[in-house]
């Protein structure tokens, strides 16, 4: 019989990630750098604390409280932004309270840093460095709940992530809103993770990539917690991964020689979890020749690739008619009970 809460990513996984980007810090260096995720990332969730008139009524009542909870929090790359924005929105620090968490000390400080650096240090912040699972948050409520790429750390089954899940759910205000981002299955960038891991296979090592927003939406739906998503792209810049070549180049210009220099190997050490270095020349060999296979060639001749994000609404607000291209929950059936699995890429021949 199946395994009816099949592994997404094991504890134990979840901590060697963690060590290992603890370890290599110029891996998300490089990609936070080389794409433009972030950026889109604090467009769609400020665009979207401007999609609910009521929501947006408490924001700029600053007589009123208002509190605000960062799941994941990290170093505020993307949460210090929409504070800037829900501050500038309120015109006001007064009442305003944030709590952040994350297990992460060393993001801890960054973020308190750059909250003083940003002009956001008169704001009334709480940093918890603890994982969301382990903090006691009491009776607690909250009127706008973000966690942004964290999801993937908290779950690392459908049992546990339905918890999590309705942990969530649970510390939004009445009235309130919960935004959940995470990387999708669609685009060139999972395409290049799901190539790196099977590499990984190939050359002997089982080796699984992170699930996604996909499964998480599943999840959602069996555990018939309601939501909406919206959909958004990014793009990568690969031009690191060629030989001699940088900036945008014309189809026709394209290399043939993948050559990674020093930021294209972060780049591809970070998409997979491992050190480009340490990957054997067989799953190096395999790859050089998969790219052409599977990333489109007109892609691979802008040294650009694209990844998707989806951003799902939790919330009993009625957004603003028109505003965004709202998608509804998932449809899901029986064998969706099985949904952990699918993010697992299947052995290709070399």
């Amino acid at each position: 019989m199946a395994d009816p809460n099949p592994e997404l990513t094991t504890p134990v996984e979840i901590r060697e990630s963690r060590r290992v980007f603890a370890e290599h810090p110029e891996w998300f260096e490089a990609f936070d750098r080389l794409s433009n995720q972030k950026e889109k990332e604090i467009q769609e969730v400020t665009s979207g604390l401007g999609r609910y008139p009521e929501l947006a009524t408490r924001i700029e009542d600053k007589n009123n409280p208002f509190s605000v909870l960062f799941v994941g929090a990290g170093d505020g790359k993307v949460e210090i932004p929409v504070l800037q924005k829900l501050v500038s929105q309120r015109g006001s620090v007064d009442n305003l309270r944030v709590l952040c968490v994350d297990p992460d000390e060393k993001g801890k400080a960054q973020f308190l840093d750059k909250l003083g650096e940003s002009g956001l240090g008169d704001v009334n912040v709480e940093y918890h460095a603890e994982r969301f699972d382990d903090h006691d948050f009491g009776d607690e409520k909250f009127d706008f709940v973000l966690a942004n790429q964290a999801f993937q750390y908290i779950g690392h089954n459908q049992a546990r992530t339905t918890e999590e899940l309705v942990r969530f759910k649970s510390l939004i205000a009445e009235r309130g809103l919960g935004a959940i981002v995470m990387l999708t299955s669609k685009g060139d960038v999972t395409e290049v993770r799901r190539m790196l891991s099977c590499a990984m296979i190939v050359g002997g090592t089982e080796k699984r990539i992170d699930w996604g927003a996909d499964t998480l939406g599943l999840y959602a739906s069996m555990a018939k917690i309601p939501y909406t998503f919206t959909r958004f792209p990014w793009q990568l810049d690969i031009s690191s991964w060629f030989e001699g070549h940088t900036g945008e180049l014309a189809l026709s210009e394209a290399p043939d020689v993948f050559n990674p220099d020093i930021d294209g190997k972060s780049l591809l050490s970070f998409l997979g979890r491992e050190s480009w270095d340490d990957i054997q020349e067989r799953e190096k060999e395999w790859l050089i020749r998969s790219f052409p296979l599977y990333i489109d060639p007109e892609d691979l001749g802008r040294k650009k690739i694209t990844g998707h994000d989806d951003c799902m609404w939790l919330t009993d607000l009625e957004p603003i008619s028109g505003s965004a291209e709202f998608h509804p929950q998932q449809e899901h059936s029986e064998e969706d009970n099985q949904v952990g699995k699918m993010y697992i890429p299947p052995t290709l021949a070399s």
